[in-house]
């Protein structure tokens, strides 16, 4: 009985762990113009660009500085001469959506993001926009407007 316990603990124990661990990795968008994100709260010490009802959008640099927070939402932004594939084939899978005004639109899913929707009936967690002078990657979508 008390290596079943001992085994069940080991078991709770390394599942905490793994979760614990799991962040969200946005590493292959370093090279990004900016960084637009969205917080539930206000954030010490940083200057918010546009408070939305309770949501604080902040605008970030680099990748480096996003693990100091929780966000609700990421946007990040490249100009249009950036090849796209090079994002979306991060991604386990894409699929193009509906074009809207010229806009060409993906949906995917990526293994390193921890939240998702449902759109098309697809569980997705990122959306990426290509406008003639820009591409914005948004997860889980792009909250920004494009």
């Amino acid at each position: 009985m008390k290596s079943i316990m001992i085994g069940f603990f080991v078991v709770v124990i390394t599942l905490l762990a793994l979760q614990i661990d799991k962040h969200n990795n946005f590493e292959f968008l370093q090279d990004s113009d900016k960084i637009i994100v969205v917080s539930d709260r206000e954030i010490e010490n940083k200057n918010y660009i546009i408070k939305n009802g309770n949501q604080f959008y902040y605008e970030f640099n680099d990748t480096n500085s996003l693990s100091e927070e929780k966000f609700s939402a990421y946007n990040f932004y490249f100009d249009s001469s950036k090849n796209i594939n090079e994002i979306i084939g991060n991604f386990s899978f894409v699929y193009q959506g509906k074009s809207v005004e010229n806009y060409q639109i993906y949906y995917g899913y990526y293994d390193n993001y921890n939240d998702y929707r449902y759109v098309d009936g697809k569980k997705i967690n990122v959306q990426v926009v290509k406008t003639p002078s820009q591409i914005i990657v948004g997860f889980p979508l792009v909250v920004t407007g494009y």
